[in-house]
């Protein structure tokens, strides 16, 4: 685990990444026997910077990722992020981002980049959500209203967001590749 922010990774805040982690690789996850690797950039408000974000991405793709899910987002997009994300695809590293929570008709960094395959939120009947962001550009649609995850502690809570719809493709994608024995 690698923590960016100071705040532990399993410290105040960490709940958003628990409960992302158990959709990829929880006892019900998506990918169960998938290996995480936890990188924190965001502090115990959530609040991050594209600083962190770029820094993650390239100390997780130098650690050998294959998958990257990053449920976050920031709205300026800049050259040090364009640049982290180049260097993911340079090296055939998988990325998979929230598309943002906002309603707004753009996409958030790194969501919003060519190189990374972009998730909306649905509902349970299939239907899109009231929240998320709105864009052409969007690449895939999974649960993101009232899933069932871990709590940071124990037991389980609902978890809403496109942040609880990226990892449902980041597990498929990484179930996929555990599968694949010519690799």
């Amino acid at each position: 685990h690698i923590d960016l922010v100071g705040g532990g990774v399993a410290g105040p805040g960490a709940e958003h990444g628990t409960a992302v982690a158990s959709i990829i690789a929880g006892s019900e996850g998506i990918a169960p026997n998938a290996e995480l690797f936890v990188v924190r950039v965001l502090d115990d408000e959530g609040m991050g910077n594209s600083f962190h974000v770029a820094e993650g991405i390239v100390q997780a793709v130098d650690l050998g990722v294959d998958v990257l899910n990053m449920s976050l987002g920031v709205y300026q997009d800049t050259q040090l992020l364009r640049e982290a994300v180049r260097y993911a695809e340079a090296h055939d590293v998988i990325m998979v981002a929230a598309a943002g929570n906002d309603g707004y008709t753009q996409m958030p960094y790194p969501a919003a980049y060519q190189q990374v395959l972009s998730v909306t939120a649905v509902d349970y009947l299939g239907r899109q959500a009231l929240f998320p962001n709105q864009s052409d550009k969007i690449d895939f649609a999974a649960p993101g209203v009232g899933v069932v995850t871990a709590k940071e502690d124990e037991g389980t809570m609902l978890f809403t967001g496109t942040s609880a719809a990226a990892p449902f493709v980041s597990g498929t994608l990484a179930a996929i590749l555990s599968s694949d024995t010519s690799r």
